[in-house]
């Protein structure tokens, strides 16, 4: 039984019963912040994005984002994370907002002046037991 479990669990791209679960509780923190978010107007504008980072790492992802939408972008991360950061910066390498709060769901906004390609970058600031899930959700209202 134990390897079936791990065949199925590797044909839908995890490595391990330990990466599904993370996976499955960055997921449902995600489903609650929709529903509260949608309370405001916020809809998910973009696919989530999710990766792995130990302490201390860091990941770039680019967004593409319309002129004079209201964007809020939200990280975040599995149980063995206490503090996720997120930062978002314009094409020209500008940083527009960021949230280095020693908390575990940072959030940054913006209302672009143009459409284009927008930078964010993940840092896993505090992860007790490397390494830890992430999730970056991108919402417009």
């Amino acid at each position: 039984m134990r390897l079936l479990v791990a065949v199925a669990l590797s044909l839908f791209g995890f490595a391990s019963v330990a990466e599904a679960q993370a996976s499955s509780v960055v997921g449902r923190q995600f489903d609650a912040i929709v529903g509260r978010l949608a309370k405001n107007g916020y809809r998910e504008s973009h696919s989530r994005l999710t990766g792995t980072l130990r302490q201390g790492q860091q990941t770039t992802f680019t967004v593409d984002l319309q002129q004079g939408g209201r964007y809020l972008l939200s990280g975040v991360c599995d149980r063995d994370c206490s503090d996720l950061d997120l930062a978002l910066y314009d094409d020209s390498g500008n940083l527009l907002d960021d949230d280095t709060e020693n908390d575990d769901v940072p959030i940054v906004t913006v209302v672009p002046r143009w459409t284009g390609r927008f930078r964010v970058t993940v840092k896993m600031h505090a992860c007790s037991t490397n390494p830890c899930a992430f999730g970056l959700a991108v919402f417009r209202n």
